[in-house]
């Protein structure tokens, strides 16, 4: 059965596939002592403990004003991002799951503020990045 176009039907099932794809990679490296060095099985080892963890890194891209902001409010069925005709977002935004809302701003000095989601709406904006 062609894997191409499959679509797992649970996250079980996903890790698994995830699981045994990895797995051939190991074994093609080692049958074939590909990684002389130990880069190759350091970062299949990474790339293991990602797919493992409940997490999902999704990087949002596109033109100026193009609904990037509008897409993630819509894939997290909120509004949690300021939207708008002019420029909102204009720095990087991380955005990670939690049973408790918090917001924290880290400063380009590496200071790290914490603020209620109103102030990160009104703080994470072209206005607030000018003053840094």
């Amino acid at each position: 059965m062609s894997r191409q176009g499959y679509i797992p039907a649970s996250t079980s099932e996903a890790r698994s596939s995830i699981d045994l794809c990895i797995a051939s990679v190991f074994s093609v490296i080692e049958r074939h002592r590909l990684d002389l060095d130990g880069t190759l099985h350091e970062s299949l080892e990474r790339l293991k403990a990602r797919a493992a963890s409940n997490e999902i890194c999704l990087a949002v891209l596109g033109e100026f004003s193009s609904g990037k902001t509008t897409f993630i409010n819509t894939l997290l069925d909120t509004d949690l991002l300021e939207t708008g005709i002019l420029p909102t977002t204009a720095v990087c935004t991380y955005i990670r799951y939690s049973s408790n809302v918090s917001c924290e701003l880290v400063l380009r000095d590496g200071a790290i503020l914490q603020v209620t989601p109103s102030d990160l709406r009104a703080d994470a904006t072209v206005e607030w990045r000018r003053g840094c």
